[in-house]
């Protein structure tokens, strides 16, 4: 009989958490936001009440429970942001993101887990992320999912650890092999951090890549100064700080019609959008402080949630750089490029132990 490899992979971003995962059946994928607000009033989600109706679960870690999932947003209180902080991989949020999605993957058992870490982190952190995934880990049992065959344990036999840009890298070498044999730029516009990771096929080039810490946050930050001009507009006398606008909301208005729904009007961000992206322009500088020469990268690679943002901005500053890929599903580009990491290394493993 065959044996089939379960490959999992997750990509916990400081926006959303991704995960997707490759077993029997055909591999398959999802994301939720990174949100996980403590369930101080847990109460309120048992019973007939239109709040257990919510797409979340209940993850406990360290005696404190977290609700997480599609719509842990609609469980906030309103004032709650996610967390920018260099050390999130460390943080009990991070943890309970991780159970969650493993808890959607519904495997009791999985061969090869695959996580990401940012450039700038990866070297401090690897060896932790490891040694905690590795093991069994006991998964929530009180949801309201939807999921007629919950697992309650999942048992993780072995776990890699990868830079996040690499992963859009190993999915674009899918698309276009020829990416194995030139100098390659891979971009990676995240929440916290924008990564970019320069190598020679599929080998890193050190000296050229890091990351440039902001990331989608920082430009959200702008856009919503930018929008409280034109929200003054609305609100004459408006004091400093008074508007206040999560940065979900700026995210869900980019990705619709560009307007912004506040209780005083509507805000169309057309304007605000152009003049944000001058941050957008001050992390490419820094990228391009740290590359250097750039007439030798034959392609470039753009990754994460905030890519088709950013191709217009890269266009206009590395004019020369004509060979730009933007995946069809930039957000996933990563989680799937983990996976075909974590195929090849279950494969290499059943190869040396046949």
């Amino acid at each position: 009989m065959a044996f089939n490899p379960v490959v999992a992979a997750i990509d916990v971003g400081y926006g959303y958490t991704k995960y997707a995962v490759r077993g029997e059946g055909p591999p398959s994928d999802d994301s939720f936001p990174s949100f996980a607000p403590t369930a101080t009033g847990s109460a309120a989600l048992g019973g007939a009440t239109a709040l257990s109706r919510l797409r979340v679960m209940q993850v406990e870690v360290n005696n404190k429970v977290y609700l997480v999932g599609h719509d842990s947003v609609l469980a906030t209180d309103g004032r709650m942001e996610r967390l920018r902080d260099a050390a999130y991989c460390m943080s009990d949020t991070y943890h309970a993101l991780s159970l969650a999605a493993l808890a959607y993957m519904r495997q009791p058992t999985i061969d090869v887990l695959v996580l990401g870490l940012p450039l700038s982190t990866l070297g401090t952190y690897r060896a932790h992320l490891e040694k905690k995934y590795i093991g069994r880990h006991q998964l929530p049992d009180s949801h309201t999912l939807g999921i007629d065959r919950a697992e309650r344990i999942v048992d993780v036999r072995k776990v890699l650890v990868v830079p996040q840009p690499a992963g859009a890298l190993m999915t674009a070498v899918k698309e276009a092999p020829d990416l194995q044999r030139t100098t390659n730029l891979v971009v990676d516009l995240g929440y916290f951090t924008m990564d970019f990771l320069c190598t020679n096929g599929m080998s890193p080039l050190p000296a050229r890549s890091g990351a440039v810490e902001g990331g989608m946050s920082g430009f959200l930050d702008e856009l919503h100064a930018a929008a409280t001009k034109d929200y003054e507009q609305l609100c004459p006398g408006l004091l400093p700080g008074e508007f206040r606008m999560p940065h979900h909301q700026y995210e869900r208005a980019l990705q619709g019609d560009k307007v912004l729904r506040t209780s005083a009007g509507d805000v169309d961000l057309v304007k605000a959008i152009k003049g944000a992206s001058s941050k957008l322009d001050q992390y490419l500088d820094m990228v391009a402080a740290k590359v250097g020469n750039t007439d030798d990268i034959l392609h470039v690679i753009l990754a994460g949630g905030g890519a088709e943002l950013l191709e217009p901005r890269f266009k206009a500053r590395f004019p020369r750089m004509r060979k730009l890929h933007t995946p069809k599903r930039p957000q996933f580009s990563i989680v799937q490029g983990y996976l075909a990491a974590g195929s090849s290394l279950a494969q290499s493993t059943k190869e040396a132990t046949a």
